[in-house]
């Protein structure tokens, strides 16, 4: 087992589990040799100092090393366990995550709000050894998560016709109008051209009475986390896409902070 130092409110892995150094760019595809014990003691270490704070969305930035001004502000990149796994995507880190919160070793309660359990304490102290089978579905996690995909390029027809008409400031519903196509394709484009790191402002498309609700209820969404979660909270039917493009504006709002 790794090697942890004890503190007051957790147990912070030695980094000496870390492994070989990363490519520049973080993608997941260097030499460095999975730890998968290291890497779930820094998760429920991660949980263990901000229980009761935040979801696993800031959580992944804090394990990340994340810069955004949220992070800082609240002092999150002070804590031990920030930039440890900086070099996981985040598509790899996040359904690595999730196997500790079904396993039973991690609560997630209102709000998404994420807490350690008993059986997550038990390892994190070094009480019980990760059991095999968890780290194995851990490590598949791993393997199988969708490959990091490139920066948007203009050779992509359809989602530069999309990405060429929300730049001259026409929403969602009109674009989809313009170009006889549905509205939940378009959102798709706008999502896709999101994750290849395109740039554009959905701010007159918004409803400012919708962005208060959802930060009412603690929402704190990004790119790549499930949809599902956010959607439950309201008890009203509410509209998928409308949910989507307001979620959309929130991470890119949070990715240029």
């Amino acid at each position: 087992m790794n090697q942890i130092t004890e503190t007051s409110e957790s147990v912070v892995p030695d980094q000496a589990g870390r492994g070989s150094e990363q490519s520049e760019e973080g993608t997941g595809n260097d030499d460095r040799q999975l730890d998968v014990e290291y890497v779930a003691l820094v998760i429920l270490s991660t949980v263990a100092r901000m229980q009761g704070e935040r979801g696993l969305s800031v959580m992944l930035d804090v394990m990340r090393g994340s810069k955004a001004k949220r992070i800082v502000e609240a002092g999150y990149h002070e804590l031990p366990v920030y930039g440890l796994l900086e070099w996981i995507p985040r598509r790899r880190l996040q359904p690595m995550a999730e196997v500790l919160i079904d396993g039973g070793f991690i609560t997630r309660g209102e709000y998404q709000v994420l807490g350690l359990r008993a059986a997550g304490t038990a390892v994190m102290t070094g009480e019980v050894s990760l059991p095999k089978a968890v780290a194995r579905n851990m490590k598949h996690a791993y393997e199988t998560a969708p490959v990091d995909r490139p920066r948007y390029r203009e050779g992509a027809p359809t989602l530069r016709k999309t990405y060429n008409m929300v730049r001259q400031g026409m929403g969602p519903a009109e674009i989809a109008e313009r170009r006889d196509m549905a509205l939940t394709t378009i959102v798709k484009h706008l999502f896709a051209l999101a994750s290849y790191g395109a740039k554009f402002d959905l701010s007159l498309h918004i409803e400012p009475d919708f962005l208060v609700r959802l930060q009412e209820l603690g929402v704190q969404w990004r790119l790549g986390d499930p949809l599902t979660p956010v959607h439950e909270l309201f008890e009203e039917d509410l509209d998928w896409e409308e949910l989507k493009i307001h979620l959309l504006y929130l991470h890119m709002q949070a990715e240029m902070a």
